[in-house]
């Protein structure tokens, strides 16, 4: 799931006409080789540091990971990808960087705060879906497939709920994985933009 997470919320916040100078920030425990292996997606989007600079949140090297971004000053966007539901650690970023994107995958709690610039997604969210589309159109992109953990029934459901959207907006779905079940060589090159 995390996979899945990364993968939207990094296409989210990627304006091409920005990317040369500002990064997205994105919080995860999957590595770039991570997804090199999964995605076969060397050079691609995802795993190129001209766009993106991944933050490990695992234990050992979270605290590293707040405090570049505590003093960077390229920051486009920041996504966060864990599913724990707390939102606390997201809600500290929208208030400290308020013209800078937040992106949290779900939150279980009510928050209350002012900013305006914390994106909170769920598992009715239309808006997620539509921001997708925009991005796949800017690119001119049509085909996608989604990669999901097979542990639990929730995230299967929302991953069902997020291509649903999408083919409304006449994208089309190439294919439906689970994390453990495939190689990279099953996406095609159409579903890796």
């Amino acid at each position: 799931m995390h996979l899945l997470f990364d993968i939207l919320l990094i296409f989210l916040f990627i304006p091409s006409y920005s990317c040369q100078n500002n990064l997205t920030y994105v919080f995860s425990q999957l590595t770039i080789a991570e997804i090199e292996l999964l995605l076969n997606s060397n050079g691609f989007i995802l795993t190129n540091s001209s766009y993106v600079k991944r933050l490990s949140s695992s234990t050992v090297n979270f605290l590293n990971s707040t405090q570049i971004v505590l003093s960077a000053n390229d920051i486009q966007s920041i996504a966060v990808t864990w599913d724990t539901g707390d939102c606390t650690f997201p809600s500290a970023l929208a208030l400290q960087y308020p013209s800078i994107n937040i992106s949290s995958p779900i939150c279980f709690t009510e928050l209350n705060i002012t900013a305006t610039n914390l994106l909170q997604l769920t598992i009715t969210s239309k808006q997620l879906a539509h921001a997708a589309y925009i991005f796949m159109n800017h690119y001119t992109l049509t085909y996608f497939s989604i990669i999901i953990s097979d542990s639990s029934s929730f995230y299967t459901n929302l991953a069902q709920e997020f291509s649903t959207y999408l083919t409304e907006y006449s994208l089309i779905l190439e294919q439906f994985l689970f994390k453990s079940s495939f190689t990279s060589s099953v996406l095609s090159a159409r579903s890796k933009g």
